[in-house]
């Protein structure tokens, strides 16, 4: 049974609704080799949203502001980081995403609000989402997601 999301609205204290899966160790070996420093970290919280810029579609965004530049992340839109340059917001909702989530956003390990309502986006939820254990907020409604949530 494929479960429509268009009006889906998820606006829970995540660990109580999402059972945690633990990552596997092919995949805890790969985020361990990248987050070895704070310097690392950051290089990693950009390349996934690189890719995550790609796969929605980022140049046809309604606002994409210093996306895919040298720019503190800080400075790209819709992002806000921690004190240590660490992403802890995406705050995208409304603003012509398409496309689908890639799983890389489960990299973002101390992401705390996910909001991608009101967009263009398809498929499935990444399971991956399921590993984001600081996410307080989620809202992916309006969108075309189809399946379950992690």
């Amino acid at each position: 049974m494929v479960l429509r999301v268009r009006t889906w609205v998820l606006f829970v204290m995540l660990q109580s609704v999402f059972v945690m899966m633990p990552a596997s160790d092919s995949q805890a070996q790969q985020v361990g080799s990248s987050v070895l420093d704070g310097q690392q970290e950051l290089t990693s919280d950009r390349e996934v949203l690189s890719v995550f810029y790609e796969t929605t579609d980022g140049s046809e965004w309604k606002q994409n502001s210093n996306w895919l530049t040298k720019a503190p992340l800080e400075e790209w839109f819709g992002v806000t980081t921690d004190s240590s340059g660490r992403v802890i917001g995406l705050e995208l909702q409304a603003n012509g995403l398409s496309g689908v989530l890639p799983p890389q956003l489960g990299a973002l390990t101390r992401l705390q609000r996910l909001n991608l309502s009101g967009n263009w986006i398809t498929r499935v939820i990444p399971r991956e989402i399921g590993n984001l254990t600081q996410l307080r907020y989620l809202n992916l409604e309006n969108n075309e997601l189809t399946g379950a949530s992690p």
